[in-house]
């Protein structure tokens, strides 16, 4: 993949880095995906900003802080701006606020609710409780951050009332991973319906990110899901590459050979099926509303 264009203020949303040598992963965990340092996601880079997403497995926070920090630096010499997304744990409820102001000055602008690969998404009463906790948090009430999940499509249509009445999360971002986990199949259905009930809102936004993962066989047929997406609701739209592509299906302690997704490609095709107006929005102007704060 080429590196970023300097004249575009594009954002890839959604990557991860791993560097267990330094920082390992938790035990037990579902998977256990290859190295993929700063170093090769720099090589790797089709935007000029990128949000850094601490993965499941990652075992705390100093793994990502340290690569925020690293990113600063003259050696790897990122093009744009580094955000971070921190995973939601009883660790976050305890922070200190010089060490919220501290993530917050090295980019941290989100918290990911961790609602898939042994997580709880498909309970609706843990996933109402936990986006009520985390959106009383000061870095989200106090500094904007926002938080995102990924969870069933399911479970996002049952939350629609919640998000849209319950006054906790007034005036709080919220961020559904991963095409909320919609496949070509749920064109048309009342689920998506109700998700874009949810985008229309203003409150929530969308990543169209791993179409690899919702269409293994093609991810040209997700084309009506994400038009629909993208019809409705072009100011909700943020792209992830979710890069390296780990194969979260391999699930042991032995790592997992990558997906072999092209995430060029992937970027070309949803492209391809959008405005010249709908693309400035996804990768230019509502990631840059969300996370360049």
């Amino acid at each position: 993949m080429p590196a970023a264009s300097p004249d575009m203020d594009s954002w890839d949303c959604h990557v991860h880095c791993f560097d267990p040598a330094k920082y390992p992963y938790k035990t037990p965990r579902s998977y256990t995906p290859r190295p993929a340092p700063l170093g090769v996601l720099r090589q790797n880079l089709l935007t000029k900003n990128v949000m850094l997403v601490q993965a499941t497995i990652e075992r705390d926070f100093a793994g990502i802080l340290a690569k925020l920090e690293d990113c600063r630096t003259a050696a790897f010499e990122f093009p744009g701006m580094v955000r971070g997304t921190i995973l939601a744990g009883p660790e976050i409820f305890a922070l200190s606020n010089e060490k919220v102001k501290r993530m917050h000055l090295l980019g941290i602008r989100c918290i990911r609710l961790h609602g898939s690969y042994g997580g709880s998404g498909h309970d609706l009463g843990w996933v109402q409780n936990e986006l009520q906790a985390l959106a009383a948090l000061k870095p989200v009430r106090e500094y904007g951050w926002a938080i995102s999940a990924q969870l069933p499509l399911e479970t996002w249509s049952h939350l629609k009332p919640f998000i849209l009445s319950d006054p906790h999360l007034a005036g709080i971002t919220i961020v559904a991973d991963h095409v909320a986990c919609a496949t070509p199949t749920d064109y048309g259905s009342s689920a998506l319906q109700d998700f874009l009930e949810l985008l229309g809102s203003g409150r929530v936004y969308i990543k169209i990110s791993a179409l690899h993962r919702r269409s293994p066989s093609d991810i040209r047929a997700m084309e009506p899901v994400v038009c629909m997406l993208a019809q409705n609701a072009p100011q909700a739209l943020l792209w992830g590459s979710d890069w390296p592509h780990v194969n979260t299906s391999h699930n042991d302690f032995e790592e997992g050979p990558l997906e072999g997704a092209d995430a060029s490609h992937e970027l070309a095709v949803v492209k391809s099926w959008l405005s010249e107006k709908q693309k400035q929005c996804m990768l230019v102007e509502n990631p840059r509303r969300v996370f360049g704060i």
